[in-house]
Formats: C-alpha cells, structure tokens, sequence
C-alpha cells in the first residue's frame, strides 16, 4: 500500500520522439514551447534524417535546457520512428511532428489524464493552427478509440501511449508514410492504432487535447494532387492491411467520389481532379497487391 502511494507522485518520465528533415525554424518553435511546459520530467529524441549538421547550433542552444538525444536515421519517417523508438526511456511515449508546438499544459494534461486512468494505455487529441482552426476532420466528442473512429480520432502528433504498446512488440510498418519508397504515402499512425486495437490495448481520445499545427495549404496544384494521391494509396493500403471489408471500404471511397461530383456542379475542375486524385489513391492502395 505504501508503495503504490509513492508511485503516484513519482514524475512519469516522457519521450518525445521527433523524426525531422529539411527542417530548422519550426523545430525552435517547438523547443521554445517545450521549456514553457509546466511538467517538466521529458526527453526529446531528435531523429535526424538531413545529410548535414543544420540542427547542430539549435541543440546546443537547447540542450542545457532539457534532456535531448540526437540520432541519425536514414530517409522515411517510420523508419525514423521505430529508431526513435530505441532510444527513449519514457513510460510515456509521444510523435509530435517537426512543425508543431505545445502550448505550456500539454504535458501536464497528459500526464494527469493517464495518472487518474491507468485502465487507459494512452490518450489522443486533435490538431488546430494559430487562428483556432481545427486541422482535418476529427471527432468533435471524447471516446475510446476503436476500428471504426480511428479515422477521426487518431492524428499522429497528437497521440500519447504508454510504453507497455512498444513492449507489446507494436511497431510503425516502414512501407507506410512519407518517405518509405512504396506509394503508399500515409496511414502509419492511424495502422500502429489499429495494431494497438487489435492487441486490446485502449486509447482514449479528446478534444481538450490540442496540439498546434500549421494548416494545409489546398491550391489544388499538380504537386498538391500527387500528395493526396499518395496520402489516398496509404489510406487504402491501412483498409487492406487491417481487413477492413470491401463494404466498409466503399464508404471511404464514396467519400471523395461525392467530391467529384459536387465540385463538377461547381464547375470547379480543378478541385475536381484533386479528389480524383484521392479516390484514385484510395482504390489503388485497397487493391494493391503489394
């Protein structure tokens, strides 16, 4: 008895996992956020995949102030993430992304949240940019993740868990997310949930939890079509990979085919051809044999 009290006033240790490339500035308004944190017991592991020292001036800046480990890891985020991964010592474990930011209570939000629920093996939030706006489409209620609101519940830089899911052996499958070399260019985060899913861990997700990030910019350009084609083929491939059935399939391919349909209304053709480009990725990734 004694000692379960003093274990809940022990600090859990954190582990920010960040891979990064072509990337400085947002990096230090990520760091300037990180010593604005009222908990203080955390690590960042910096996974570096640049091919010169750019970041070296800003950890030297930083690391006096808090615990920081630099490592190398070749190109594809998570290939760089599950390097990471080995080197943190946190009992909780988080991914934020090289362009976000905490504001001062993240932390300590988690923190509390995962103190009072130890039932729970992690907690999940949203994302919103510097004028409030919510980023994506997330769920606008609170809820225990499952195969069904993963989608909208499971937005990697804002996913905190527990290090017992690492233990379990989970890990970020390399042929998903930017930079793996396959077409499959999204969908890592949303498959290490349903990983966790599928291993009956539970992961509790809330929009009190947000996480800054820059908004997508949609320009309906040829480079913005290629993206979404190759966020569509990961989206499609988690489907598959997960045994999602063709059925529940055809209601996330439905999806940017009523884009198509209401931006032709609008004689809008170039946003047309962007959700072409989704449903396009979307079918392909499903039915990839890869």
């Amino acid at each position: 008895m004694e000692f379960m009290i003093w274990k809940e006033f022990v600090p859990m240790k954190i582990s920010l996992v960040l891979s990064t490339l072509d990337r400085v500035e947002p990096l230090e308004r990520f760091f300037h956020g990180l010593r604005s944190q009222s908990y203080r017991n955390y690590e960042v592991i910096i996974v570096d995949q640049n091919e010169d020292d750019r970041l070296t001036g800003l950890i030297k800046q930083y690391e006096s102030e808090f615990t920081i480990k630099h490592v190398t890891s070749p190109k594809g985020l998570s290939i760089a993430r599950n390097n990471g991964l080995e080197h943190s010592e946190g009992e909780i474990i988080a991914f934020p992304d090289d362009d976000c930011w905490y504001s001062a209570e993240v932390l300590q939000q988690v923190v509390t949240y995962l103190r009072a629920h130890p039932e729970m093996d992690g907690i999940s939030g949203l994302c919103r940019d510097d004028n409030e706006t919510v980023i994506g489409n997330p769920s606008p209620t609170a809820g225990t993740i499952n195969r069904r609101s993963v989608w909208r519940m499971g937005i990697s830089c804002a996913i905190f868990i527990r290090r017992n899911l690492i233990e379990s052996g989970i890990r970020y499958n390399t042929s998903l997310g930017v930079g793996s070399g396959t077409p499959f260019g999204s969908g890592e985060e949303t498959d290490f949930l349903l990983q966790a899913i599928e291993r009956h861990f539970r992961i509790y997700y809330t929009p009190e939890l947000v996480i800054g990030h820059p908004a997508p910019m949609l320009i309906y350009s040829e480079q913005q079509n290629r993206k979404v084609y190759a966020y569509g083929c990961g989206f499609g491939r988690v489907l598959r990979l997960n045994a999602y059935p063709l059925h529940q399939a055809l209601y996330f391919f439905a999806r940017p085919l009523g884009g198509i349909v209401v931006s032709l209304l609008q004689f809008n053709r170039r946003k047309a051809i962007y959700y072409y480009n989704s449903l396009s990725g979307r079918t392909k990734g499903y039915f990839s044999i890869q």
